[in-house]
């Protein structure tokens, strides 16, 4: 090859070279580096049935640098064989199949919990002179403004595993401005709002106020030895109805990141992270409140969704 055409990319028709506008089969599937730019795949005179270039230039939205394409087995198409996000959004190689055959195919293996909107009748009831309420898309937890009254919600069901990744999301919001000298607890596994901590296997959010001074929410966690929290810079406190959104994401033996409206991450917590073992039969999910003051307390919760892994597969 000549010096003036010793480089694979040239202004010649097509990008490529004249001793390579016309490929032969045999050296086309060679297991040698096709290093090609986007408009040079598509202008290739000759491909062949699983013939591989690698694209070091994008074109438009069809060839992406970095990516490894194979031309199809009929020599019809390019197929990316890069591993990437992909959308599960048909029934392809490339968008990794459908959602829907993803969760047939695990519906044996997943936990999902989905309260939208929360309603009382999907929850057993631990109470103290408080009460709820199903209101418009949403259920209400009162202390009805005795001292020493608490509600909790408590759901159980299927066993979480705490070695599998877990998610949960709330929605809520405190609806009263008189939010001091109340406490509130809520999340997977946890004591009741009511209770002493314990070390079980647990995480959730809390804030405890009997002295009537300002609180922010705290992200806790027990691993079975010991239990402790992370403070957080949400406030507990408020003078006006807002609706808020808390999302955990529970990594075992890691970390629990807890993140605010959908991305603002407000706390990341990576000791006394559960790591073993499975929550109770029944009480995957609490969320309680009480009071210490002779006024009546109020907390909306929204929606409740939790996902995670059965630990019990043999009794499913």
């Amino acid at each position: 090859m000549s010096s003036s055409n010793s480089s694979l990319y040239s202004d010649t028709i097509g990008g490529l070279p004249q001793d390579l506008q016309t490929i032969s089969p045999a050296r086309a599937l060679s297991k040698w580096n096709h290093n090609l730019r986007g408009i040079e795949i598509i202008q290739m005179a000759n491909t062949f049935p699983g013939m591989e270039v690698h694209c070091i230039e994008s074109y438009l939205d069809i060839f992406v640098a970095g990516h490894n394409y194979n031309r199809s087995p009929d020599n019809s198409r390019w197929i990316d064989t890069t591993q990437k996000i992909h959308r599960h959004d048909s029934e392809t190689d490339e968008a990794g199949g459908s959602h829907n055959n993803i969760l047939l195919a695990n519906s044996s293996n997943w936990v999902v919990k989905d309260y939208d909107p929360v309603r009382g009748g999907d929850w057993y009831i631990s109470a103290q002179g408080g009460e709820g309420v199903n209101e418009t898309a949403s259920f209400v937890l009162k202390t009805n403004g005795v001292a020493g009254n608490y509600y909790n919600i408590v759901n159980g069901g299927n066993r979480v595993s705490f070695e599998k990744n877990i998610n949960l999301h709330m929605k809520y919001e405190l609806i009263t401005a008189n939010s001091k000298r109340m406490s509130f607890r809520g999340g997977v596994g946890c004591e009741e709002v009511w209770e002493i901590s314990s070390i079980r296997r647990m995480f959730g959010v809390e804030w405890c106020d009997d002295a009537g001074q300002d609180r922010t929410y705290m992200l806790f966690s027990a691993d079975g030895s010991e239990r402790n929290a992370v403070v957080t810079a949400q406030t507990a406190n408020n003078t006006s109805d807002i609706v808020r959104a808390l999302t955990f994401n529970f990594v075992p033996t890691s970390l629990i990141k807890l993140t605010l409206d959908g991305n603002a991450i407000i706390a990341t917590k990576t000791d006394n992270v559960p790591r073993t073992l499975a929550t109770g039969s029944t009480d995957v999910l609490k969320f309680g409140i009480r009071t210490t003051e002779n006024v009546d307390k109020r907390y909306r919760l929204r929606s409740i969704r939790l996902v995670g892994t059965l630990s019990d597969l043999a009794s499913w």
